[in-house]
């Protein structure tokens, strides 16, 4: 990537990043791209309209988007739905709504699950017919990864309205900075079994609708609509 963005014949190429802090890591790196970089906030897709919210009572469901791999944490989530299913039976579910990787197969050790991976891409209607029933979605990202890459599955998740349970990570921080409570940011995998258990036995719906329309400002700002004025502004 250092070799492609330093090249001679790209001085006249403006680059575009997908949030402040994927900027920010980059010119820790590539100071000079300085003149040449761009932030235009990942914006939710254009067509897709918020799911109706569903009361929060047993049982809680979590749902994995995406693709079911270990950059994007998947064997955590695996994790914390063996042990959740085990001491909240009946309490709880795990979905995991995307597919596996042929590389990283993890269909063997998924019967916790009540949705599993598909082995083909899902169909785009479908994908949403099964967040329909979700409470709260999972992003327990590799650190090191997305530092760099933005998440088209975040962008779903507030889209359709459902509260997140995030790693702490600059590009999910920054949106609990900007928005306040919009769902929950865990450093560890302790912390997050301990905020799911939290969820499951106070059940607060209250909280829970509190954080749904706190996620209708995400949605409002990261519309085509508002981000058209920044493209304008950049071109």
């Amino acid at each position: 990537m250092r070799t492609a963005l330093t090249m001679p014949c790209g001085r006249n190429i403006q680059y575009l990043a997908l949030e402040m802090d994927i900027k920010e890591a980059i010119l820790k790196n590539l100071p000079s791209l300085d003149q040449q970089l761009e932030v235009i906030e990942h914006p939710i897709p254009p067509n897709e309209e918020a799911l109706r919210s569903v009361d929060l009572r047993p049982p809680v469901k979590f749902g994995f988007l995406g693709r079911a791999v270990e950059l994007r944490g998947f064997p955590v989530f695996l994790k914390l739905a063996s042990e959740m299913v085990k001491e909240y039976q009946g309490r709880v579910e795990f979905h995991a709504i995307g597919r596996y990787n042929k590389k990283e197969d993890f269909s063997s050790i998924t019967d916790v699950l009540v949705t599993k991976p598909c082995i083909e891409p899902l169909e785009r209607l479908d994908f949403i017919e099964r967040a329909k029933k979700l409470h709260y979605v999972i992003f327990p990202l590799s650190p090191q990864f997305y530092q760099l890459a933005a998440s088209g599955s975040l962008m779903d998740a507030i889209a359709w309205g459902k509260p997140v349970i995030a790693r702490n990570i600059p590009v999910l921080s920054s949106l609990f900075r900007n928005y306040g409570d919009i769902g929950y940011i865990f450093d560890d995998e302790i912390e997050l079994h301990e905020i799911v258990r939290d969820i499951i036995e106070r059940c607060n719906d209250v909280h829970y609708k509190l954080q749904i329309d706190n996620l209708k400002k995400v949605r409002e700002d990261r519309s085509a609509i508002v981000l058209a004025k920044t493209y304008r502004d950049i071109c």
